[in-house]
């Protein structure tokens, strides 16, 4: 049975199961022992992270959030992903900046369907959407392309 349990701000329900993990809620917010169901809950809810241009090569760090933004401003980006976690889902929007026509070398781990990695949008300022599933090992990749930006 919950017992009120006082913050600051309010007061909210705790909770003291058996198994120790959750400790009580308020206002959208999960309270953990070691907070990881927080943690987690913040990542899904964090902001697209603007990776800036990409330059030659970049590194997506998916610790960081699971929705990224990357401009492509050189012929061609070799990308490098880190910080995955099994089991989760990751977005990258990649822009082609005023020039168009940039191209990525993806990480070695990523498989696409049919083993074809997509040829992106060439057209300046176009944008293609790309998702990613990790399985603890590799990153299975889809997409939607050719959105316009401007």
């Amino acid at each position: 049975m919950p017992t009120p349990f006082n913050t600051p701000e309010t007061t909210f329900n705790r909770f003291t199961p058996n198994d120790g993990n959750l400790l009580g809620s308020e206002f959208g917010r999960l309270y953990t022992n070691d907070n990881t169901l927080q943690s987690e809950i913040d990542e899904i809810n964090a902001p697209e992270f603007d990776n800036g241009n990409s330059g030659a090569s970049k590194t997506i760090n998916f610790a960081l959030g699971y929705a990224h933004r990357l401009v492509l401003d050189s012929s061609n980006c070799t990308l490098t992903f880190s910080g995955p976690k099994s089991g989760k889902v990751y977005s990258i929007f990649l822009i082609q900046d005023t020039a168009g026509g940039r191209t990525v070398t993806w990480p070695s781990s990523v498989v696409w369907p049919g083993g074809v990695a997509p040829i992106l949008s060439s057209g300046a300022n176009k944008a293609d959407l790309m998702i990613f599933y990790y399985s603890g090992s590799k990153y299975y990749g889809s997409y939607s392309q050719n959105y316009a930006t401007t």
